[in-house]
């Protein structure tokens, strides 16, 4: 996107950072929500594409023993912002697993992937989805949104 001429940034995930460091923070979803929020938050307004792998909403998908009013907060924030959600299709032929960094295994994974779609879909999310080796048509799906031809 850069190469192309666009103002983007990304947004690393903060799970990821606090499974790096062996720390079990993870477990108080309220505050991984929140640094996420304040990574993307922080570059609105500065550049006109974040790009990130852990957008706030898929946060409900760890989250769900806190609630419906958790839900709310999670919706109401995922909702201010205007997101261009791409589901990454997993190829573990031409992409292995690789478990390093992560808290879950490839079965685990496997599964969380179904739950995000499952959510993407429950909550009404119109999303595209693409194989991780697709990264030229993300980029066309993206400047045809900047365009406003969707």
């Amino acid at each position: 996107l850069k190469q192309l001429g666009h103002n983007a940034e990304l947004v690393t995930e903060f799970a990821k950072d606090l499974a790096w460091e062996d720390r079990s923070v993870i477990k108080c979803r309220p505050f991984v929500f929140g640094e996420q929020l304040w990574r993307i938050e922080r570059l609105l307004g500065h550049v006109e594409i974040v790009v990130t792998d852990s957008p706030l909403l898929m946060d409900l998908v760890y989250s769900s023993h806190y609630g419906p009013h958790w839900v709310k907060v999670v919706e109401a924030e995922h909702r201010k912002l205007n997101t261009l959600d791409i589901f990454l299709l997993r190829d573990n032929t031409a992409h292995p697993f690789n478990p390093k960094g992560r808290w879950q295994s490839l079965e685990e994974s496997i599964a969380l992937d179904r739950k995000i779609e499952t959510l993407l879909e429950t909550h009404n999310v119109c999303y595209s989805s693409a194989g991780v080796g697709d990264a030229d048509y993300i980029v066309q799906i993206i400047q045809t949104r900047l365009r406003g031809d969707t």
